[in-house]
């Protein structure tokens, strides 16, 4: 009997032991929440791919060098397409939402263009107000909205961008100020508009890629993104000559410049300044009077004008 009692004694402890172990050894197997320096999880979460989630513990408090770096990690692995799990990407960016706010105009905006509307309105106009160019224009884009309110608004930020020379905002701007004025309206500017325009446009028509688009986390925006801009050089050269034929006391009128320029748009595919080039070659103003060039301007200005019903 005591030998009986015995052996179930040892049974039992063997059997506590073993239930015990079971909790014990799921423990040891279950991944706790992650912890270390922000770049480090970045890192963690971007090569556990899209399936790999990442609990994480957000530091305390952000180091600036360490902060651009997870950023920029995180930011390139969204550019280059490379999957990351949705419930780590949102921890992350929790995380940059209490740590960042010292963060640099460079990656607050970059935190802004992986954000949510709402947050990346906040995050471009810090980094805007530090004057970040390219926050700037993208702030004033975010702005832009049905109310006359929300469309000054952008537009006066649009403004203050292509002043911090955003080829992109420069081209906007430059052309939103030329391009709707007839010939003798063009004449309505002030001296200082005036000026500005001229400077913004000449900006716009010499850069074949004035909205960066290696900005563009998204690889078809930037691919529509290189179209239009090719196709915005071309009316900015054309913006460019009308305002130089324009008899205007900011800086005189320029017939040897507009037609440069009127020259150029028309090389590019742009036909609308082809009417105001012939005109300058007919009565020789501004360049070698030639009337086989002015009746051959006119015959293309014809053909566009009737596609453009046409169509």
């Amino acid at each position: 009997m005591m030998r009986q009692h015995g052996t179930m004694g040892l049974l039992c402890v063997a059997l506590f032991l073993y239930l015990c172990a079971v909790p014990i050894q799921g423990i040891a197997q279950a991944k706790g929440p992650e912890e270390g320096k922000l770049s480090e999880l970045v890192k963690r979460a971007i090569d556990a791919g899209p399936s790999g989630g990442l609990i994480m513990v957000c530091p305390g408090q952000g180091n600036a060098t360490d902060i651009d770096i997870a950023v920029d990690r995180l930011f390139d692995a969204v550019v280059d397409g490379r999957g990351i799990a949705p419930n780590s990407f949102r921890e992350i960016l929790g995380c940059l939402r209490s740590i960042a706010r010292d963060a640099s105009p460079n990656t607050k905006r970059q935190i802004g263009m992986m954000s949510s509307r709402e947050d990346g309105i906040a995050w471009m106009r810090e980094a805007a107000e530090a004057g970040d160019a390219e926050a700037t224009m993208r702030y004033a884009r975010l702005l832009e909205g049905p109310t006359k309110a929300e469309r000054a608004e952008g537009a006066r930020w649009m403004t203050v961008a292509a002043d911090l020379n955003h080829p992109g905002a420069q081209c906007t701007v430059g052309l939103g100020l030329v391009a709707p004025l007839t010939m003798s309206t063009i004449t309505s500017l002030s001296a200082d508009t005036a000026v500005r325009a001229e400077r913004w446009l000449t900006a716009c028509a010499r850069n074949d890629n004035p909205f960066g688009f290696s900005c563009s986390p998204v690889l078809a925006d930037r691919q529509r993104g290189q179209a239009m801009c090719r196709a915005l050089r071309a009316p900015a050269m054309t913006a460019l000559g009308r305002l130089y034929l324009a008899t205007n006391g900011a800086f005189g009128r320029h017939p040897e410049k507009a037609a440069r320029w009127l020259d150029e748009a028309i090389g590019l595919g742009d036909m609308n300044g082809a009417l105001l080039l012939s005109q300058l070659y007919e009565r020789g103003d501004g360049v070698t009077k030639n009337l086989g060039r002015a009746k051959e301007l006119l015959e293309q200005y014809k053909k566009f004008r009737a596609s453009q019903i046409t169509h």
